[in-house]
């Protein structure tokens, strides 16, 4: 992950402080790339560090780049359409390659806010709405999503 020097200052603020900015960031009032120059990933472990800064060190926004990011989170249960609470890690999981494919960060609804997934959010300063972009369930649980079949997940820390 490559902080900006405005991302480094911001380990000088206390817990409140961060969190106010995670809000900031989640609602679009702010852009995570003052703060971060990352792909998915990377944006969505920057976020949660603001929301949860005992869980992910300096040391390891430093060190760990892009898809290692995956690694820290738990997979919690798959989205099914509900309503995600705003500031939840979504990770998007292709069937046929076995693997997460992008995060986006749950802005609350069924909205979300990420960067470099095309229709899955490819601007921070755009909100995406998951049902408009990936269309029903199908009746297996998964969602047909750029030619394949994908899961939904909603991922933890």
């Amino acid at each position: 992950m490559l902080l900006t020097p405005k991302g480094y200052r911001i380990e000088m603020l206390d817990h409140h402080q961060k969190e106010n900015l995670a809000h900031d960031l989640i609602h679009g009032f702010k852009n995570v790339s003052e703060y971060i120059n990352g792909v998915c990933y990377e944006t969505v472990a920057y976020v949660q560090y603001l929301l949860h800064p005992t869980k992910i060190s300096l040391r390891e926004m430093e060190t760990i780049t892009g898809k290692h990011w995956v690694e820290k989170f738990t997979t919690q249960r798959e989205w099914t359409g509900e309503t995600i609470p705003a500031g939840t890690a979504l990770g998007f999981y292709r069937i046929n390659s076995s693997g997460f494919f992008h995060f986006a960060l749950a802005v609350g609804g069924t909205q979300i806010r990420a960067v470099n997934g095309l229709t899955l959010g490819a601007s921070w300063a755009f909100e995406v709405n998951l049902p408009s972009v990936l269309g029903p369930r199908n009746e297996d649980g998964t969602y047909n999503y750029d030619n394949s079949k994908i899961r939904v997940y909603l991922m933890y820390l």
